[in-house]
């Protein structure tokens, strides 16, 4: 285990983004419209491959509906509760206010797990469970792993990495993906329910409901 752990960190700390640069916007981007950053110029995700606790996951499962996406790992005892509280809500509140919403409107929301050691199928489905039966959870190896996270500027890294029970800092950011699985703006941590019902309803309807 240990061997994957510090393997894990080399390559993150061999990607070219440092970790302060998590929270920056992104080029060509407006912090203004969203509680976060909405890309002027979406980013298009290319393939990559995961499994997920509905089989194999792919850039084709990013298509023809909306998906909000959030990298942490079952352990998270901080910034994964929060968000996934404020996307739980979200989802009740969406389907409770907006219930003429389209089958491609509708999103759906993927936990990817940045903690591939550890993290089992069996813990992805106990986390995304407690949260929402619909949710879904989703793990790689790191090679895998890493050619979705370089993409969409997703940094993590192993804090005390000798330690059996070692924790990871990552980014807190859901990422909003349309139904041409492209990128169009990061919900910035700490999310709630509101904001990010307000922020879904602007990028999807085109109005703050």
């Amino acid at each position: 285990m240990y061997r994957n752990v510090f393997r894990l960190i080399v390559i993150v700390l061999s990607c070219s983004f440092s970790f302060a640069a998590i929270s920056q916007p992104v080029n060509g981007s407006d912090s203004t419209l969203v509680h976060g950053v909405y890309l002027e110029e979406p980013i298009k995700i290319s393939d990559f491959s995961l499994e997920s606790t509905q089989g194999s996951f792919t850039q084709k499962n990013l298509t023809s509906h909306w998906t909000l996406m959030y990298f942490g790992f079952t352990r998270c005892m901080h910034k994964c509760p929060v968000s996934f509280t404020a996307l739980q809500g979200m989802d009740t509140k969406l389907m409770k206010v907006s219930p003429g919403l389209k089958p491609t409107e509708l999103p759906q929301v993927v936990f990817v797990s940045v903690d591939p050691s550890r993290d089992t199928m069996s813990d992805l489905v106990k986390f995304t469970q407690h949260y929402n039966a619909k949710f879904i959870g989703a793990k790689a190896e790191l090679p895998d792993l890493l050619r979705l996270t370089d993409q969409l500027r997703v940094m993590f890294h192993v804090v005390d990495p000798g330690n059996a029970d070692y924790t990871i800092t990552h980014s807190g950011d859901v990422v909003v993906i349309n139904p041409n699985g492209e990128a169009v703006a990061f919900l910035s941590y700490p999310q709630s329910i509101e904001s990010l019902f307000s922020d879904y309803s602007f990028i999807v309807l085109g109005s703050n409901s």
